[in-house]
């Protein structure tokens, strides 16, 4: 439910929504009525702001980073409206995404995050947006194998490969436990920070959101493919041990061999 998407013309997108992190000790903040984790909400913002200026005659005539900011602001508006900081990205839910704009010349992508925009030209070139997240991932997903490695060890005497599924969710459980505090360090560092070798950007009401933004526009004429999808499409095994074209010839393959249908788990 925290993920999101939207075809309306000239509009589509997708976004991967992921809320603040919550564990034992500091229970998840629910929006909008206690019904919707920070992910949802700010997915269900993204949606109705584009199906809301897809309405408009000038549609076409609006920059695509000027319209992902303005979605930016009203999560921004909901998060002060909570009392949250903004100064503190680490305990902010967010959304990754990728948005296209398609005009009858040209075809406008902005992307942040680990969300994906998918092309292929007139021509068989494929081209991708990069994943930005895919440092700061691998960082830290290998830190919480290790974590759960060594409790799995201290807690049964066990691989972690051979624990029960009871075992396996106390071990979780007591991983969160230990790796929140390190992961909002890690948060703290890379959200929204250009400056940063690992950082990357989420759409979580920060200004500095402007400064992450992968920026593409194509020539509608030599425009034959465009997908977007978020990195659910990749397991993770997939998208660690390939680069960024690498992923993209591998997704594009699935899908000319059987379309959407082909993609999906």
């Amino acid at each position: 439910m925290e993920d999101g998407y939207f075809v309306a013309l000239p509009f589509a997108g997708v976004m991967d929504g992921v809320s603040e992190p919550y564990y034992k000790n500091r229970p998840q903040v629910k929006f909008r009525d206690e019904r919707l984790t920070g992910g949802e909400v700010i997915s269900r913002i993204t949606e109705g702001f584009f199906i809301q200026q897809s309405i408009g005659k000038d549609a076409l005539d609006l920059d695509l980073r000027d319209l992902v900011l303005g979605a930016n602001k009203l999560v921004k508006e909901e998060f002060e409206a909570h009392g949250f900081s903004l100064d503190r990205p680490e305990r902010l839910a967010g959304a990754t995404f990728a948005i296209a704009k398609m005009g009858e010349i040209k075809v406008e992508l902005v992307q942040a995050g680990d969300c994906f925009a998918l092309w292929v030209t007139t021509g068989g070139e494929i081209g991708i947006t990069p994943n930005q997240v895919r440092q700061h991932d691998t960082e830290y997903n290998d830190l919480i194998e290790k974590i759960q490695r060594r409790i799995a060890k201290e807690k049964y005497n066990l691989e972690l490969e051979k624990v029960i599924s009871s075992q396996s969710r106390e071990i979780r459980e007591e991983m969160w436990l230990e790796f929140n505090s390190i992961w909002e360090k890690g948060r703290a560092r890379d959200v929204n920070n250009p400056s940063s070798p690992s950082g990357y950007g989420l759409l979580n009401g920060q200004a500095k959101l402007k400064e992450m933004l992968f920026h593409k526009i194509i020539q509608r004429d030599n425009l034959n493919t465009l997908l977007l999808f978020t990195d659910g499409i990749v397991p993770w095994e997939t998208m660690k041990d390939k680069n960024d074209i690498e992923i993209a010839r591998t997704v594009y393959a699935t899908y000319e061999k059987g379309g959407l249908p082909e993609l999906l788990p």
